[in-house]
């Protein structure tokens, strides 16, 4: 699985693994027009697209768990 972290100039800065202790560059122009941070990457073929379930499960999560800390103040 690949996150998209950040860009950085012409490149997307991409977690690597499960745990995203890894980055790797990838030049933006093999991105999707409308990649963006924190989108999840399907590489197929050598071609790169959004993950949109994998990425609105990602996103789902971190609004839950942001949830549960805002209720606990």
């Amino acid at each position: 699985m690949l996150i998209i972290d950040r860009f950085e100039e012409d490149f997307a800065v991409v977690e690597t693994g499960k745990t995203g202790e890894k980055t790797a560059t990838i030049k933006r122009t093999l991105l999707p027009n409308t990649a963006k941070e924190g989108d999840v990457l399907l590489e197929i073929n050598g071609v790169f697209e959004v993950d949109e379930t994998a990425t609105k499960h990602r996103r789902d999560a971190a609004l839950q768990k942001l949830r549960k800390i805002i209720n606990k103040e």
